[in-house]
């Protein structure tokens, strides 16, 4: 087969390859070429399955169809350029999706949509019929653009995960691994300007509790190293910006003991009895509450840490992206941490 023409005869057509009609089963093997079709001639179609008219854009594809023993696999690389949704149509089979939502996910900040749609079956199952396969994958696409809109988004960006990023037990701090997805999860948002996204920052009461109290002993000590540098001029009040050195870690240390407002042990003639390093941390973590509230607290900070990164680093405007009530809850799996931060798109 080899066939030069034309769309609508615009649009240049090339198909190309091979096929046996006459053999015991048939066999095919063809790729085909199409760029730049008017797509207002397709809204019969797009009016019966996704409820919307088509006013205006241009499609091409690159397709290969393989047919052997009965088996097709198929290619579809579909390009659309401009698509512009016209007026709503009613119809008993379309899609029951916010299409536009769907839309803003697969196209791009130039107006594209680019993407891949493998198809595969048996051409010997009475039921199979070819048309009805490739509306089937495209309404499939469409459905998890809005169902699942991080998965597409990262298959189209290379195959990230970008619906949530992880953080340290008792931890808001972005991590290595989560500063490349927000990256990733960036570049989507800047491509796509109508999308916004939703922030839920997570804590988990089986895996942050107790990583929560040693870092919040750890900021009492050095609340005490800030104080002093305060005091000397030294320091500006950054706590994040406190660093201790081991050697000065006991010093501090006492000295949040001993401020500390709780009963602690008494020598022979009724004073504070000094205690080993050792001893002072665990009186210390024993009277540090990390229950509802501060595990609220603790999803706050995260979502706000993503937040921050997103505007600061990625360039996101802050009127895109809108942060929702935290959860303090654990995670059905319990192998796995609720210690996150969880996006969503509208």
């Amino acid at each position: 087969i080899d066939i030069r023409g034309a769309v609508d005869k615009t649009a240049p057509l090339t198909i190309v390859g091979k096929i046996d009609t006459f053999g015991r089963e048939l066999f095919l093997d063809i790729k085909a070429t199409a760029k730049g079709i008017d797509m207002p001639t397709f809204s019969p179609y797009s009016g019966k399955y996704i409820g919307y008219a088509i006013e205006k854009g241009k499609l091409s594809v690159d397709i290969h169809y393989h047919v052997e023993k009965g088996e097709l696999r198929a290619e579809n690389n579909i390009f659309l350029d401009q698509l512009t949704l016209g007026e709503k149509i009613e119809s008993p089979d379309a899609l029951s999706i916010p299409v536009g939502l769907a839309l803003a996910v697969l196209k791009n900040s130039a107006g594209e949509i680019d993407v891949h749609l493998p198809i595969s079956g048996s051409i010997k199952d009475p039921q199979f019929i070819l048309g009805g396969v490739i509306v089937n994958a495209i309404i499939n696409l469409l459905t998890k653009a809005v169902t699942a809109p991080f998965t597409v988004l990262g298959s189209l960006l290379g195959g990230e995960e970008l619906s949530e990023i992880s953080f340290a037990p008792g931890d808001a701090a972005i991590t290595a691994e989560s500063e490349n997805r927000l990256k990733t999860l960036s570049k989507a948002l800047i491509d796509r300007p109508p999308l916004e996204l939703e922030i839920t920052g997570r804590a988990d009461p089986s895996h942050d509790p107790e990583a929560l109290k040693h870092r919040m002993l750890e900021r009492k000590v050095k609340v005490q190293k800030l104080a002093e540098q305060v005091k000397k001029g030294q320091a500006t009040g950054d706590i994040d910006e406190v660093e201790l050195m081991p050697d000065e870690y006991p010093k501090y240390l006492t000295l949040a003991y001993k401020e500390a407002k709780f009963a602690k042990p008494k020598n022979l003639v009724g004073l504070t009895k000094s205690l080993p390093v050792p001893e002072m941390e665990q009186l210390l973590l024993a009277n540090i509450n990390a229950d509802v509230n501060e595990m609220r607290e603790l999803a706050e900070q995260r979502a706000a840490a993503a937040l921050n990164w997103l505007v600061e680093y990625g360039g996101i405007p802050s009127e895109r992206i809108f942060v929702l009530e935290p959860k303090v809850e654990v995670e059905s799996d319990a192998k796995k941490s609720g210690s996150k931060v969880e996006f969503s798109l509208r």
